[in-house]
């Protein structure tokens, strides 16, 4: 399998560059001149694990000569590496291109000649840099490219490429003797859903959720021949996991969101809070035993199974509860659908903070 590969600059990058007043304009000219980006070890954390191999590629302008020494340059670049390796962050390869721009080398960023031997995965590998030569060398390598002033510190550039490349998504395999389900989900999706459920009427449930959260969802589910408890149980809890784990740490989201959905003559309520803490309250008292397949009662179990395991708080209140079950059972399923795509929809203002005070969800 290709590696995942982050392709990172140096200079201006993961670390300072002086400007045009320096002794030695734009380039490091020693130790005194080592000073990490801010939120740059949390970056690469978050990169490392990931999954991404971390491979320096970097252009320095007359590498060798009395301007450049390769002294000074090895020196740097050992005490970056050892304050790296005090977190466990190791780079794979280090990539110097040692050629000025007259010297019209193949190896000098935009080109690629420095990386055209490693195999990598072009749609899972990035590039990060501070300029437009490094935007133009992902673009001719076919991955995406990130300059660091785009963003406000490493931290907030590194979720954003986590979101670009691997996405929110989860995929949960849970056998037992009562059921056999797997369950796969993006969070950012289209609301494309994909089932096989051994209960029609559970199986539009969860057509409607993701249609109406926008979450891609694919379900296959079988329970056994006592009732269908065990299977509306199961699937709410393999639910409830997969939105944990494709929430993460729940970081640059809104966390809070509600709706207030009408289903014909039914108005109902939904509030969620993804603080990481489990409650669930309904008014919903089922007037009839069974809609299709699906027992009634089932209906505030399987979302009070799904809230515990997604480590949620969830609020529904049929505030008109009308004359149709059906319609109850709708209008409940699409009010939380929507309320948890507002909850769970990344937050632009806060795009690298955890949405508490207590600075952990």
């Amino acid at each position: 399998m290709s590696r995942r590969i982050a392709f990172i600059d140096r200079d201006g990058t993961l670390i300072w560059e002086p400007g045009p007043d320096h002794p030695t304009p734009y380039q490091v000219g020693g130790l005194a001149d080592l000073r990490l980006l801010p939120r740059n070890l949390s970056g690469l954390r978050r990169l490392h694990d990931a999954g991404f191999d971390l491979v320096m590629v970097t252009n320095q302008d007359g590498l060798g000569t009395d301007a450049n020494p390769t002294e000074t340059f090895e020196a740097v670049n050992a005490k970056l590496f050892e304050v790296l390796a005090s977190e466990g962050l190791v780079f794979d390869a280090v990539l110097v291109c040692p050629h000025r721009p007259e010297d019209d080398c193949a190896c000098r960023k935009p080109r690629t000649g420095l990386v055209d031997d490693l195999d990598f995965d072009p749609d899972g590998s990035i590039m990060i840099g501070d300029r437009e030569s490094d935007l133009q060398f992902a673009e001719a390598l076919g991955v995406r490219g990130y300059r660091i002033t785009d963003y406000a510190n490493w931290l907030a550039l590194v979720d954003a490429a986590l979101a670009d490349t691997a996405g929110r998504t989860a995929f949960i395999e849970r056998t037992t003797a009562e059921t056999s389900i797997q369950l796969s989900l993006q969070l950012d999706g289209e609301g494309r859903y994909e089932g096989s459920v051994a209960n029609g009427f559970l199986n539009h449930l969860l057509h409607l959720v993701a249609r109406h959260s926008l979450i891609d969802l694919t379900v296959q589910a079988e329970g056994d021949d006592v009732d269908d408890h065990h299977l509306v149980e199961d699937v709410g809890l393999v639910l409830g996991q997969a939105l944990r784990e494709a929430l993460r740490e729940r970081r640059g989201i809104r966390r809070y969101g509600d709706a207030l959905v009408p289903m014909d003559e039914v108005l109902c309520a939904a509030a969620i809070d993804l603080g990481g803490r489990f409650a669930f309250e309904t008014d919903y008292t089922p007037e009839r035993d069974m809609v299709g397949a699906l027992s009634t009662e089932m209906v505030p179990h399987f979302f009070q199974s799904l809230a515990v395991e997604a480590k949620l708080a969830l609020h529904l209140r049929l505030l008109a509860p009308g004359r149709n079950e059906h319609h109850r059972i709708e209008a409940m399923a699409k009010a939380f659908a929507r309320a948890l795509r507002a909850a769970a929809e990344p937050d632009s203002r806060a795009a690298s903070s955890i949405p508490s005070t207590k600075g952990i969800l």
